[in-house]
């Protein structure tokens, strides 16, 4: 946090509350934009998603979590590795529980993708995702593989409460994480940077 607040800019811009803390205050908060037009729900299936980084760590990691009898499915999405976009979309649309292992201290993209089309999350509790997040009314939180499991175990035996979450989760990126607002956001504050002197 230390070098981050030294490299400040005339103008800094963050990406979630925690980032904020961490610059002391930024000029503004600009969430990710999603194109909530590509996710629109179909059927859902019965199988479980987890899309990021799957470095030796996080594949630990879910390696620790008891998967019942439900197909698992882990698309591997970083640098050097691709993916066809039709294909992540397709497995979001059809995903009926979507798994968020990430632990680094920013909102991941492939999460609220997840919820664009109306997965049920069960996320890891981390300090980035606190201000759009709520256990048990949008999200299941976890902060350990037993509690992954528990979690999982509660939404394969209630397919009502995957809907009601998942519909929930599309609330909130419909309200706070459109294109829309991204891009209302960039523009105001572009808007201010050519309009301003800066005394250096």
């Amino acid at each position: 946090p230390e070098l981050i607040q030294s490299q400040r800019s005339d103008l800094n811009l963050v990406v979630s509350t925690t980032m904020n803390n961490i610059w002391n205050n930024a000029k503004d908060i600009i969430y990710y934009g999603i194109d909530t037009n590509e996710y629109q729900s179909s059927q859902k299936e019965d199988f479980i998603l987890s899309v990021g980084d799957l470095q030796q760590q996080n594949i630990s990691y879910l390696s620790q979590i008891h998967k019942p009898n439900m197909q698992i499915k882990l698309i591997n999405y970083r640098q050097g590795i691709t993916i066809s976009r039709n294909d992540l979309i397709n497995s979001y649309k059809q995903a009926r529980i979507y798994l968020n292992i990430n632990n680094n201290n920013h909102i991941p993209i492939q999460m609220l993708e997840a919820m664009a089309a109306g997965c049920a999350v069960v996320s890891l509790n981390t300090p980035a995702l606190q201000d759009i997040l709520i256990h048990e009314d949008n999200v299941l939180l976890a902060s350990n593989p037993l509690e992954f499991t528990n979690h999982i175990n509660t939404l394969l035996s209630d397919k009502n409460l995957c809907v009601r979450l998942g519909n929930k989760a599309q609330s909130i990126i419909k309200d706070r994480f459109t294109l829309d607002v991204f891009i209302e956001k960039w523009n105001k504050n572009l808007n201010i940077v050519c309009n301003t002197t800066f005394v250096r």
